[in-house]
């Protein structure tokens, strides 16, 4: 399930980032990820914020890994000796060759430029920007659950959805 939040960029945001994640969240399920990203940003908040840590601690114990499953299990020439989700998406799932390219945002870093960029847009492009990155994040929180059904299908196992 895709659920957002964008920040006011030109505030300290941290704090509210982390209530509505962890509210988002809630105490029960696994957590697909793609890489260590979501884990080490959640225990630099776990420091900043050590009333919300053993919540925080939780969320982490239930994350799962996608990369270090394709990491460990798949392989592909196509892949060229790489795991990034924008390598392995496409050759998992095909229908996502272009998906990214199409994209006005086409990568965590130019999502995190575009946000950094919303500190001093004008209203105009302020809006033009938080459209893109919210785009950019329901496509990434799309192709996680098809490249998770891929993996699944690969595996004789259906998907739960």
């Amino acid at each position: 399930q895709h659920m957002e939040f964008l920040a006011d960029a030109k505030s300290d945001f941290r704090l509210e980032l982390l209530e509505h994640l962890l509210e988002c969240l809630g105490d029960q399920g696994s957590i697909v990820v793609y890489s260590s990203f979501e884990k080490t940003h959640l225990k630099a908040f776990a420091q900043t914020f050590p009333s919300h840590s053993q919540r925080i601690e939780d969320v982490i114990a239930r994350l799962f890994d996608l990369e270090k499953v394709i990491r460990e299990t798949i392989t592909h020439p196509n892949f060229k000796g790489s795991s990034s989700l924008k390598v392995t998406l496409p050759v998992l799932v095909p229908s996502y060759k272009s998906a990214y390219k199409e994209s006005a945002i086409k990568n965590g870093f130019e999502a995190s430029s575009a946000f950094q960029r919303l500190r001093v847009a004008e209203a105009e492009e302020s809006l033009e920007l938080r459209k893109n990155l919210k785009d950019y994040c329901a496509l990434d929180t799309l192709a996680m659950v098809e490249l998770h059904s891929a993996i699944l299908a690969m595996s004789g196992k259906k998907s739960k959805s």
